[in-house]
């Protein structure tokens, strides 16, 4: 064998057996591109579902209608919509109909800080066509959101601040109605739909929670928002609800409350609580069927459109505000008892509620039968004259004012 031969063999035994004895293993190489572009990818954390160890009835109402995966997109609203995130990616992907409905639901529960929600652009990053991460951008905003809305929790922590402590839920309800009646006038210049709208940005703001509080003035939406913003604080469950409100001469967009007590759900429509000479109880603490004739809700909650789930049901009753305050009646005797004792005591205005309708037509004919031909008024007593000037069949209540009559006698010369 010549040595050009011998030494080829060696060289080729040499490079076997470094081969097969070599500790040196080459690392794995994924073959998976799309975990290889994940990889690359630093995916925003929204953390473990903070409504996992609540019971269902007591998590935000629209977030209990959406599966797993569409709750992912809900949670990552929650931590980007109100604390702005200039952009990111999640490591899922969602459909068309996934969109709709978790931005309905998470819009839905969370109404009352519409005014301060940041916008996004989302868009879905594909591989050979196939969706597979979601990216996220923020939209530039007109206003420095985050600083209003510091703005405004100081005015609603002065509100809870002066709040009694150890209030029930149901104490809640009222403390708050009382106060927000008493900080924010209605502003009919700010309804897009009366005839002497003013469209200006302070009356646009009529419709958030912020102008409410802010500027004391507002729309039902306003109202609305307020009611829920800061009830929400105080750890009420509540949710707003859209519709038409008819008042018997006009028709138009309203948007009211209901909040749930020992749960059961009640509607509070803190806007037409809100009169001019006095809180109408009939809208604090309702049942559907009580104003019913007055409220028509809309088929469900909506978002641009987009609607799935129907508005809970008010069902509730032991928490009616004029039964809670024992002027809910089952005998006409006693309402006009009751009737004449509180005008008595100078109120001027009292809202009586009877267990019936036909109870209701009864009392009213029982303060009737006190007819005074003289002043053409009915008087219950010495110097107390009286007129019914509203009622309500749905939810079987009156109001009765009391008229002050004064004789004036003229003699001739």
């Amino acid at each position: 064998m010549s040595k050009r031969n011998l030494l080829a063999l060696l060289c080729a035994a040499a490079l076997c057996l470094s081969g097969c004895f070599s500790s040196r293993v080459p690392p794995a190489v994924s073959l998976d591109p799309v975990a290889g572009l994940k990889a690359s990818v630093d995916f925003f954390d929204i953390g473990a579902d903070p409504y996992a160890a609540i019971p269902a009835e007591n998590q935000p109402y629209g977030y209990t209608h959406l599966t797993d995966g569409q709750k992912i997109l809900y949670r990552l609203l929650e931590h980007i919509t109100l604390t702005p995130v200039e952009a990111g990616a999640i490591d899922a992907t969602f459909s068309d109909d996934d969109m709709n409905r978790a931005f309905t639901a998470y819009f839905f529960d969370n109404y009352d800080t519409r005014f301060f929600h940041q916008l996004y652009k989302f868009s879905t990053h594909l591989y050979n066509d196939q969706p597979i991460y979601t990216t996220f951008e923020l939209e530039p905003a007109s206003r420095d959101l985050v600083a209003l809305q510091t703005e405004m929790d100081v005015i609603v922590d002065g509100i809870m601040a002066a709040a009694p402590p150890d209030m029930t839920d149901y104490q809640k309800v009222r403390y708050l109605c009382e106060t927000l009646a008493d900080l924010i006038a209605y502003n009919e210049a700010a309804v897009p739909e009366s005839e002497g709208y003013v469209n200006n940005e302070e009356n646009q703001l009529c419709a958030y929670a912020y102008g409410a509080l802010k500027n004391h003035s507002a729309i039902c939406d306003g109202y609305a928002q307020a009611f829920a913003y800061v009830g929400k604080k105080m750890g009420l469950q509540i949710v707003t609800v859209f519709g038409t409100a008819d008042n018997g001469e006009v028709k138009q967009s309203h948007a009211w409350n209901k909040v749930k007590l020992d749960g059961e759900w009640y509607a509070v429509d803190l806007t037409w609580y809100d009169m001019d000479v006095l809180r109408n109880k009939v809208f604090l603490l309702a049942a559907d069927n009580e104003i019913a004739d007055s409220h028509i809700e809309e088929e469900g909650a909506n978002y641009y459109g987009f609607s799935f789930f129907p508005f809970p049901a008010a069902n509730g009753h032991t928490y009616n505000a004029l039964r809670q305050d024992g002027m809910c009646f089952s005998s006409a005797d006693a309402a006009v008892s009751a009737l004449l004792s509180r005008l008595t005591a100078g109120d001027r205005f009292v809202q009586l509620k009877l267990e019936s309708e036909a109870l209701m037509i009864e009392t009213i004919d029982r303060i009737n039968s006190y007819y005074d031909s003289e002043v053409e008024l009915p008087r219950l007593a010495d110097s107390l004259w009286c007129k019914v000037i509203e009622t309500h069949a749905p939810s079987c209540t009156l109001i009765v004012q009391r008229v002050d009559v004064r004789f004036v006698s003229v003699y001739d010369e």
